[in-house]
């Protein structure tokens, strides 16, 4: 079976953004970054409160509390800028451009252009379905990523996985309720 779509940047931003949230390394990165700015913030705090007295240490911290939840903002933010230059660096030649996806029970078949890739069954390691996106992940660590809403036929293409992936031994995940934190 073959489908076609056109993936856009915001697709490949998904993507990442998506395997961001799901990089134990990430996760705990970012947990620590926030941890520290707490801790940045109360030790600051109190040597106020040592050296200025309880006034100066109260508006401190009325101060700093809605910056930590900034934080999480502008965390954003930073993600949006090094993933955008990331994703026009690397699938800058990919954004915008036909892409044709062909199933079969050896393999499935990308064509981007002229350029043609087929990968076997056997090198896939899971589907991953969101809300917008399909993720064929290899176990290289890398994906095609599907946007849904430009996908002709989706639901025929998401039945299709399904079928393929109960043949092959393949891991299935749907998390269409996943949102980016």
């Amino acid at each position: 079976m073959t489908f076609e779509y056109t993936p856009a940047e915001s697709d490949y931003l998904n993507y990442l953004y998506y395997v961001t949230t799901k990089s134990k390394r990430v996760v705990k990165k970012r947990a620590i970054n926030k941890l520290v700015i707490l801790g940045l913030y109360f030790i600051i705090g109190i040597f106020l409160y040592n050296s200025q007295g309880p006034v100066a240490s109260g508006l401190f911290f009325l101060l700093c509390l809605p910056m930590y939840f900034f934080y999480t903002y502008f965390e954003k933010r930073q993600y949006l800028r090094h993933f955008t230059r990331y994703v026009r660096a690397n699938y800058g030649d990919e954004i915008g451009v036909l892409t044709t996806i062909a199933l079969d029970d050896d393999g499935v078949s990308i064509t981007v252009k002229n350029t043609s890739t087929k990968m076997l069954w056997l090198e896939i390691e899971g589907i991953i379905e969101t809300g917008s996106l399909i993720l064929i992940e290899e176990k290289s660590q890398n994906a095609i990523v599907i946007p849904k809403q430009k996908t002709s036929n989706v639901e025929q293409l998401i039945n299709e996985l399904k079928r393929i992936v109960s043949s092959h031994n393949i891991q299935y995940n749907e998390e269409l309720n996943w949102k980016w934190k």
